[in-house]
């Protein structure tokens, strides 16, 4: 049998068989795959992406990012015998704020937490007393901590 002749036989014998033929795609207007990664054949003359729902889009968190504000602390030693500290600041940024009365080697004498306002606190002087802490929580977990002499 002839070359051209036995070719023509296996191809019509796979057809007849097996139901299908390769067929090689190639060229500009070559058809795509619907959903399959690339492009689509154009429509109108210009190329078109594939839809947006056949992409998986994937959300990063984004850290959270507080504004800077301008807090400020006071303490002072009043009349009565007491320590008074207060915070000032933006209080929609934070959680929770303690105020903390230490001693000479910075160990705690008394601690009291505040989470609205006024966010001040009043501690009877000691003769241990020597310093005080405000630690101050945002709402994103970021802490911040003051530790000054009274």
């Amino acid at each position: 049998m002839p070359k051209t002749r036995r070719f023509v036989f296996l191809l019509i014998a796979g057809v007849t068989l097996t139901g299908a033929v390769a067929v090689a795609q190639s060229g500009y207007y070559s058809a795509r795959i619907l959903g399959a990664p690339g492009r689509l054949a154009p429509l109108g003359g210009t190329w078109m992406q594939p839809p947006s729902y056949y992409e998986p889009t994937y959300q990063v968190p984004q850290p959270q990012v507080l504004p800077q504000t301008s807090a400020s602390i006071d303490a002072e030693v009043e009349k009565e015998g007491k320590v008074r500290i207060k915070w000032q600041g933006e209080p929609d940024a934070v959680e929770l704020i303690v105020f903390t009365l230490l001693d000479p080697e910075k160990k705690v004498i008394i601690e009291q937490k505040v989470d609205r306002l006024p966010a001040e606190a009043r501690f009877p002087l000691t003769n241990k007393s020597a310093y005080y802490r405000v630690t101050v929580t945002y709402l994103n977990g970021t802490k911040t901590t003051v530790t000054s002499l009274l």
